[in-house]
């Protein structure tokens, strides 16, 4: 190979070097800053707030401080009252705490807002809270049911005298035919005035007198 062969191949591998160093000198190098997101908006008073308010009411949460976290969530509603998640999760912790009618009318709140915004699921387990919530008693049902369940010291001696002459009434009742049936509602009509008068008002024998009297005149078609 002679001297200008050897020259024309160095120049034909200098040539597309040269070219790559120049494009590499023009053209700025494609960092990440060049594919970065516009940056996002500040955050307003507002939604600062409203951050603060959640991770107080979770924090509560969290550590069982059931009562606090309730407020927390209430509190968050009216910072965003088109969210319904915050009052699903206020009425699952007023239940855990035993406030059922605030449950149930934060459940109902969280299905409207859910079927608002088209959240199916959420709605569909706030609905399911509703109707598991409305098949039990109201609170009130079961301290009145409770407090007529009690038996006090001074109850026992009518209570005791109570059981027996109902025993004696419904044994007339059994026994006895139209007679004895007749004299069975009498006496039980009685057992009923004794029992309004006595340190016993107000116990549920009072309503077990009145469910015999019932069956008795349906017996014998009074």
């Amino acid at each position: 190979m002679n001297r200008g062969e050897m020259m024309g191949r160095t120049n034909r591998l200098l040539i597309p070097f040269i070219l790559l160093v120049v494009l590499t000198t023009i053209t700025p190098p494609a960092t990440a800053a060049g594919f970065a997101l516009p940056p996002s908006p500040p955050t307003t008073p507002e939604q600062e707030k409203r951050h603060a308010l959640e991770r107080e009411a979770e924090s509560a949460l969290a550590a069982g401080d059931l009562d606090t976290a309730l407020s927390g969530f209430q509190a968050l509603m009216a910072h965003a009252p088109e969210m319904s998640i915050w009052p699903m999760k206020a009425a699952s912790i007023a239940t855990m705490v035993g406030k059922s009618d605030t449950a149930l009318a934060l459940y109902r709140q969280a299905a409207t807002l859910a079927a608002r915004s088209g959240d199916k699921s959420l709605a569909g387990r706030a609905n399911a809270r509703i109707v598991h919530l409305l098949e039990k008693d109201p609170a009130w049902v079961a301290q009145r049911r409770a407090a007529m369940q009690r038996v006090t010291e001074e109850m026992v001696p009518t209570l005791e005298a109570w059981q027996s002459r109902v025993e004696n009434a419904l044994a007339m009742a059994e026994t006895g035919g139209t007679g004895g049936m007749t004299s069975a509602i009498s006496a039980l009509e009685a057992e009923l005035v004794l029992l309004r008068n006595s340190p016993a008002a107000g116990h549920e024998a009072a309503l077990e007198t009145v469910d015999l009297l019932l069956q008795l005149d349906e017996t014998t078609g009074r």
